[in-house]
């Protein structure tokens, strides 16, 4: 099995995995380096019990199919972004493409109403989104972070998970 199908959780059946308890704590506007006037907003992950943050790689080892991707192909689609439906900890969807003339295996990213299409799962994870959204498991997708320059969005990461283990996780209060 390779190290991205374990990433991903395509091990061989098993019983249900439980995970710990997380929470998604929101980050504030961050400065990112590289420029000015860029910013990134969106969620870490930490535990619920412990409180100690949970790496991607983490994630993915305790939520078998969880993992975090960056949209592709955005840059073509940068007034479908600027909508609220592509804020953080907002749902979207991941709609396979088998007639995609440039990519049989694309899979677009939507919001959750299908009216604006803002990119797709990068090319070497579009088969394995394709094949998770035909499996008999339920899976979700929640925009994680966005990059913004200045006050305009201009990309954004998608956390992909189990839709059970996404109905677990609650929004820590900023205020917290």
């Amino acid at each position: 099995m390779s190290s991205l199908d374990r990433l991903l959780g395509k091990a061989t059946a098993q019983a249900p995995v439980a995970w710990p308890a997380m929470v998604l704590v929101p980050t504030g506007l961050d400065p990112m380096s590289g420029g000015r006037n860029k910013f990134m907003r969106g969620f870490y992950i930490r535990d619920a019990d412990t409180d100690r943050g949970i790496s991607y790689e983490e994630l993915s080892e305790l939520v078998p199919g969880a993992f975090v991707f960056n949209v592709a192909g955005t840059s073509h689609r940068e007034d479908a972004l600027q909508g609220a439906a592509f804020a953080p900890g907002e749902q979207v969807k991941l709609i396979p493409e088998p007639e995609n003339r440039y990519d049989r295996n694309a899979v677009a990213v939507w919001d959750t109403h299908l009216r604006k299409h803002i990119g797709y799962v990068p090319r070497e994870l579009a088969p394995t989104i394709g094949r998770i959204s035909r499996g008999r498991e339920p899976f979700g997708a929640t925009v994680f972070f966005e990059f913004l320059q200045g006050k305009r969005r201009m990309a954004l990461s998608v956390l992909v998970a189990p839709a059970a283990f996404l109905q677990t996780l609650t929004i820590e209060d900023e205020d917290e």
